[in-house]
């Protein structure tokens, strides 16, 4: 709701409805009844009121999904995949929509499958600690930790560690990986 969003901007900068109605020329009485969800403002109010309150008019209008979401480190939903029994790590939220990050860790000599697979979307990863070997297709190239690559998802590919360390891997995608790689076993 337009109105609770701005009394808690209002309230968490410290501002009375008397002091916003003055930063905007509004009057308090529609301030207060904006705030209460008994009237919405005008586009035109809407704007005055994001300019009181230093946010863009948009950040009032923002649904709660497209607000920031945190996913705490004890919360993150591990799962295992793959014919190596990979730990998967969720970073992203379950309500992701476009963008889904996971940690990915490879024990020496796993990879995520014995066979290239292919899927909708792309990736984008990041080698945190380890070595590893990408494939796509007949490309092989060789990581490690802190370098990065990124890949069309429909291209046949496969990444496996050829390090004698676990290697940890970040990895964005726009499909989501779940689906990908099914969501085989939590890991309680």
């Amino acid at each position: 709701m337009v109105g609770d969003r701005i009394r808690s901007i209002r309230t968490s900068l410290g501002l009375t409805v008397a002091a916003l109605a003055e930063k905007t020329g509004l009057s308090k009485g529609l301030i207060s009844q904006v705030e209460t969800g008994k009237t919405s403002p005008s586009i035109a109010n809407l704007e005055r009121l994001a300019e009181g309150l230093g946010v863009p008019a948009a950040y009032l209008l923002l649904k709660p999904e497209h607000r920031i979401q945190v996913v705490r480190k004890c919360e993150r939903p591990q799962y295992r995949f793959g014919p190596h029994n990979l730990k998967l790590e969720v970073l992203s939220g379950r309500s992701a929509r476009n963008l889904k990050a996971v940690l990915v860790e490879f024990p020496p000599g796993t990879c995520t499958g014995h066979d290239l697979h292919a899927h909708r979307g792309e990736e984008f990863h990041l080698v945190l600690e380890g070595r590893i070997e990408a494939q796509q297709g007949d490309e092989v190239i060789q990581l490690e930790a802190g370098d990065t690559f990124h890949w069309s998802g429909c291209i046949p590919h496969q990444v496996r560690n050829v390090g004698d360390t676990t290697a940890r891997v970040l990895a964005v995608t726009s499909a989501t990986m779940l689906e990908t790689v099914g969501e085989e076993s939590d890991i309680e």
